[in-house]
C-alpha cells in the first residue's frame, strides 16, 4: 500500500442551503462526500460549463446501457507524488486503534484477504480527517483541504488504485441553485466530468437512475434519517490500452426542503476492466463500511461550520437592518417630496383663485375690456391668468427688455443676465455654482 497526496485546481461551489446537512457529511466525507466549499460565485459558475469543451470531448451522455467493444489506448495520467507519513497517530497507516486487525474482503468469485489501514489527511488543518481498510496492493492518492472559514472542504478528492488498474474516485460535493439558473442535471455531469476526466478514451456515461447498492451503504442510510436523499447511478465504459473498462457514476442528491429544485450533490466513479466490475463494488461496499472518523476532526470541522453560520447570522442581520434603515429613509424622503409637491399645488391653486378673481374684478370694472388690467409693463391679471392655464411664468428679460415666458413654475430662478435661465425648486442650489454672474430673478406679478 501507498498513500500520496496531491493539489489540483478545482472549481469551488456555492455554499447556501446545506447547513444540516455538511454537518452530517463531516462524519461521512468518504464514498461520495467532499462538502461544499465556500469559493465566490464566479468559481463555483459550473452551470454554464460546456462538457464538451472541458477536457471531456470524447465522453458521450446516452441512454443506452453497453455491450463489450474494442478502441485505442489511453492512461490514467498517475503522477509521482511523495508519501505522507503520521507516525505517533492513531491513524497512523497500518495502525489499527483498539486492537482492530486486517480483515478481509469477498469478490464473489473467491476469498481476497489483507487489508491496510489508510489514513486519509486533511492538508489544510494538518490532521488525520479518517481512516479506511482497503486491499493490500492498493495505491491511495489524496487531496484534501477543509477551508478553516467555513469548515467545509477547499478541496477533495481521493482515489484509490487497484492493482489492475480498478478506481474508485470520491470528488467534492456541489451545490446547485434553480435562482442561478442551475439544475440538479447539470450539478451532477459537471462533477462526473471533474472525476472521470482523463480516466478512459471512448469514454460514454449511461442513463442515471435508482441506484440498487447506495442505498445500503453507511453514508446514505445515516442521511435518510435526516434529510431528503436521492441514490442514483449511470453505467459508464470507455477504453485503456486496447481493452474494455466498465464502471458507475455514483450520484446522491439532496434537494433543498424549500426549493426541490436546488440541493446538493455528491459524485463517486467506479472504473474496472469489465470482467472485474461486480468484484469492485464489493470492494468498494467494503471500504466504505470500513471508514473510522476521527473526533478530533469533526469537532474542529464542527466549531469552524457553526462559526462560520454565526458570522452569516450576524451578516445577514446587519443587512436587513441596514436594508431597513434605507427602506425608512426612502419613504421618508418620498413623504417629504410628496408633501413639498402638494403644498407647491395648493399654493398654485390659491394664486391661480387670487389672480383669476383679480382677473374678473378688472374685466366688470373695465367695462368689458380684458385689457384693461394690465400694468405699465404690459403684465395684468389676464397674462398672470394665461401663465397659469399653460402653466408657466413670465420674466421681464434683462437682456432683450422683452418678456419672455419659461415653461414649468418654479420657486427658484435664476438668470446671467444674458437671455439663459436657470430655475429649480431647490432651496439650497447656491447659483454661485454656474459658470457666470446669475443673480435671482423672480416671476411677473400683476400686483406689482
Amino acid at each position: 500500500m501507498t498513500n500520496h497526496s496531491r493539489r489540483s485546481a478545482r472549481p469551488h461551489g456555492g455554499c447556501a442551503w446545506a447547513t444540516k446537512a455538511f454537518q452530517l457529511l463531516f462524519a461521512f466525507t468518504f464514498v461520495l462526500v467532499a462538502g461544499c466549499g465556500s469559493g465566490d460565485a464566479d468559481e463555483g459558475d459550473y452551470a454554464d460549463a460546456d462538457y464538451a469543451d472541458a477536457g471531456y470531448a470524447d465522453a458521450n451522455y446516452t441512454d443506452a446501457n453497453y455491450a463489450d467493444g474494442d478502441g485505442d489506448d489511453s492512461e490514467w495520467g498517475d503522477a509521482e507524488y511523495g508519501d505522507s507519513q503520521y507516525a505517533g497517530s492513531d491513524y497512523a497507516p497500518g495502525r489499527a486503534p483498539n486492537g482492530r486487525s486486517d480483515g478481509g474482503f469477498g469478490n464473489g468469485g473467491g476469498e481476497m484477504r489483507g487489508t491496510e489501514r489508510v489514513v486519509l489527511f486533511d492538508q489544510a488543518l494538518n490532521m488525520p480527517r479518517a481512516a479506511v481498510q482497503i486491499p493490500r496492493g492498493w495505491r491511495v492518492y489524496q487531496d484534501i483541504a477543509t477551508d478553516p472559514s467555513t469548515g467545509t472542504s477547499a478541496r477533495y478528492q481521493v482515489d484509490f488504485v487497484g492493482p489492475n488498474d480498478e478506481l474508485i474516485r470520491n470528488v467534492r460535493a456541489l451545490n446547485y441553485f434553480s435562482m442561478a439558473g442551475q439544475s440538479f442535471d447539470s450539478a451532477w455531469q459537471y462533477s462526473a466530468n471533474q472525476a472521470l476526466q482523463g480516466t478512459l478514451e471512448r469514454l460514454e456515461v449511461g442513463r442515471l437512475g435508482p441506484s440498487e447498492v447506495l442505498p445500503r451503504t453507511r453514508l446514505v442510510r445515516e442521511l435518510s434519517q435526516r434529510v431528503q436523499v436521492q441514490a442514483l447511478e449511470a453505467p459508464v465504459r470507455g477504453m485503456r490500452n486496447g481493452k474494455q473498462f466498465a464502471g458507475v457514476v455514483h450520484v446522491v442528491n439532496m434537494p433543498t426542503p424549500q426549493d426541490p429544485n436546488s440541493g446538493t450533490v455528491m459524485v463517486e466513479v467506479l472504473l474496472a476492466p469489465a470482467p472485474s466490475l461486480e468484484q469492485l463494488r464489493q470492494i468498494h461496499f467494503q471500504i466504505s463500511q470500513s471508514r473510522e472518523d476521527n473526533p478530533q476532526y469533526q469537532q474542529a470541522a464542527s466549531q469552524m461550520s457553526q462559526q462560520a453560520m454565526a458570522r452569516d447570522r450576524a451578516q445577514s442581520q446587519q443587512w436587513m437592518a441596514q436594508s431597513q434603515a434605507a427602506h425608512q429613509q426612502r419613504m421618508a424622503s418620498n413623504q417629504a417630496q410628496f408633501d413639498a409637491h402638494q403644498q407647491r399645488m395648493q399654493s398654485q391653486s390659491q394664486s391661480f383663485d387670487q389672480m383669476n378673481q383679480q382677473w374678473m374684478s378688472d374685466f366688470r370694472s373695465s367695462g368689458g375690456s380684458a385689457w384693461a388690467g394690465s400694468g405699465g409693463d404690459g403684465y395684468g391679471s389676464h397674462e398672470a391668468f394665461i401663465d397659469q392655464i399653460h402653466g408657466q411664468q413670465s420674466f421681464a428679460d434683462p437682456y432683450s427688455g422683452q418678456q419672455m415666458q419659461m415653461d414649468g413654475q418654479y420657486d427658484y430662478n435664476y438668470t446671467n443676465g444674458l437671455g439663459d435661465y436657470y430655475r429649480t425648486d431647490d432651496p439650497n442650489f447656491d447659483p454661485n455654482s454656474l459658470s457666470g454672474d446669475w443673480q435671482a430673478i423672480d416671476p411677473m406679478n400683476p400686483n406689482q
